[in-house]
Order: structure tokens, then sequence, then C-alpha cells
């Protein structure tokens, strides 16, 4: 795995995510499928949050290396990908030292 998580917003320049500042990992589901954007990863680094919508190009590479996370949940992947409503599933934290 990287030392760096890189990612496009849908607008702008790549941008890097450094590993050791993510806190949090989630995926926020809505209600607003299929004709509005409803999957999204959410991001808690040290300093900011970062909501990436599944549209985003890069989303699925990006997933990847986060699922080689140590403790990565994949099982509230699966659970987030079938979700229809509003709901947060937590996929990573940090453990505290």
């Amino acid at each position: 795995m990287n030392d760096n998580i890189i990612y496009k917003p849908m607008v702008g320049f790549r941008k890097k995510i450094p590993i050791e500042s993510i806190q949090t990992i989630q995926i926020r589901t809505t209600d607003s499928g299929p004709l509005f954007e409803d999957f999204f990863l959410v991001i808690e680094t040290k300093s900011k949050v970062i909501r990436i919508a599944q549209e985003t190009e890069g989303f699925g590479e990006l997933l990847s290396e986060l699922q080689k996370l140590s403790d990565f949940d994949n099982e509230a992947v699966i659970k987030a990908a079938s979700c229809v409503e509003n709901a947060v599933f937590n996929v990573w934290q940090r453990k505290k030292p």
C-alpha cells in the first residue's frame, strides 16, 4: 500500500490524502438514487472531511486501495452497496495508540 491515497474531485486536479492522516472512513447512502448520486465515501482526516461520490473518476481504484487497510470492514461495504435509504456505514477507524 502506498503512503498516500489519490483521488480526483469532480472539478479540479488529483489530490493526495496521506494515509497516516486518515482517522475514519464511512460510506453514506441516500434515498435519492437513481436520479441523483446516492453512494459516497466519507474520509475524515486530522484536518478535514472529504466526501467522494461513487461517480467520481477513479472511485473504484480508491475504494480498492482503502480496502487494503487493516481491519477494513468489507461486510459493511456490501451492506451499503445494497442500501437504498439514508444510512451511514462505518468501514474503518484508526486504532487509538
